[in-house]
């Protein structure tokens, strides 16, 4: 399933005596991770920058948080790698956290941005690449418009639930179908709010 947790402070030192929570990359190292992972959150930032500073903590909290399940990398654009990699991706200020999903961004947050923000949205993404799996769907179903609402619906899996389901699929909104233990009529929710045209 998707329930994987993240990591507690007592986890921390013997995770970071292996690995860094947090990667340092530059233009090619990124670049082959975007390729290859399914969910990438990177910072862009500077050393002269103020709001960097305050970014970097946020940053590593949500490495804790998305343990295993979403790559966190920063890349400093003042260096040579830094520079060539945001002429190709297009990065005219930092610091900005940037989602990626399957190599292709699906949001961008710049500034001091509230972290229960972020998280929700990498949820989002986590339970559609969650449904893309279960569905056979190899595009990748989190990949939507930055400026559709957003719907989580508890207990869509039937009834009241999948009836608003449905209807705020056929409103716009990109719809999150939440449910406890029956799986198949989650997806057969999904279906149904697929076919409204919605994601």
């Amino acid at each position: 399933g998707n329930n994987q947790r993240g990591i507690g402070d007592e986890e921390v030192s013997s995770i970071t005596s292996r690995q860094s929570l947090v990667s340092s990359v530059d233009a090619e190292e990124l670049g082959s991770s975007l390729a290859a992972l399914d969910l990438v959150l990177v910072e862009f930032w500077a050393p002269w920058c103020q709001f960097s500073k305050l970014t970097y903590p946020k940053v590593r909290q949500l490495a804790r948080r998305f343990y295993g399940r979403v790559r966190i990398a920063r890349c400093c654009i003042t260096e040579a790698n830094g520079r060539l990699l945001t002429t190709s991706q297009k990065v005219e200020h930092v610091p900005e956290l940037r989602l990626y999903c399957k190599g292709k961004p699906v949001m961008s947050w710049l500034g001091d941005t509230d972290i229960e923000v972020i998280e929700t949205e990498i949820n989002v993404a986590l339970y559609n690449l969650h449904v893309a799996s279960l569905m056979g769907d190899t595009e990748c179903t989190c990949v939507y418009q930055r400026s559709m609402p957003v719907a989580v619906i508890s207990g869509a899996g039937r009834g009241l639930g999948r009836a608003m389901a449905e209807r705020l699929g056929q409103e716009g909104y990109f719809v999150v179908i939440n449910y406890r233990t029956d799986s198949a009529s989650a997806l057969e929710t999904y279906a149904r709010v697929r076919r409204t045209g919605a994601d």
